[in-house]
């Protein structure tokens, strides 16, 4: 948990020498579909842009799913790619990264190292608030395994300017 406060941390930093590039935050809700049975939760992350030239971002999420006892939180850090959606508004983004998986409940827990690939839109909503849906796999190095699914929908707030 202190390393996922201290990328935050960083994040903000980065943000800060940022300032002509428009870095936002997301926050919702979402399902993990897999392993059964389903679990329900939320998402919260922080996009950082990392160059004028490509549209790419640095983005740190946290993702909590809970479901009879049991507590499981994906974190980490992702590459994100954006492309516009259609001319009139809206884009689209690709993201792969890593991180770590916590799983926890039932007397037992367990912290692995995890791999994870997404997939979203972003569409304006006002000026200052977009709604984002997006599509999660993610899979932890560990024996026995399996890959996870889950979808996220939400708030996105840009902050700076584009």
């Amino acid at each position: 948990m202190k390393r996922f406060v201290f990328s935050i941390a960083l994040s903000f930093l980065v943000a800060g020498s940022a300032d002509a590039l428009q870095w936002g935050v997301k926050a919702g809700g979402g399902v993990n579909f897999k392993p059964s049975p389903s679990r329900w939760g939320g998402h919260g992350s922080v996009e950082i842009p990392l160059s004028e030239d490509y549209p790419t971002s640095l983005s740190a999420f946290f993702e909590m799913y809970r479901k009879s006892g049991i507590t499981q939180m994906p974190i980490g850090l992702s590459i994100h790619y954006k492309a516009a959606l259609s001319r009139y508004g809206g884009t689209i983004y690709f993201a792969g990264g890593g991180g770590l998986l916590r799983v926890s409940g039932l007397g037992n827990s367990a912290n692995n190292g995890m791999i994870t690939v997404a997939g979203g839109t972003v569409f304006g909503l006002t000026e200052s608030i977009d709604l984002f849906g997006q599509f999660r796999w993610f899979k932890a190095f560990a024996s026995g395994s399996v890959n996870e699914y889950g979808i996220q929908a939400g708030f996105h707030f840009p902050l700076g300017r584009e």
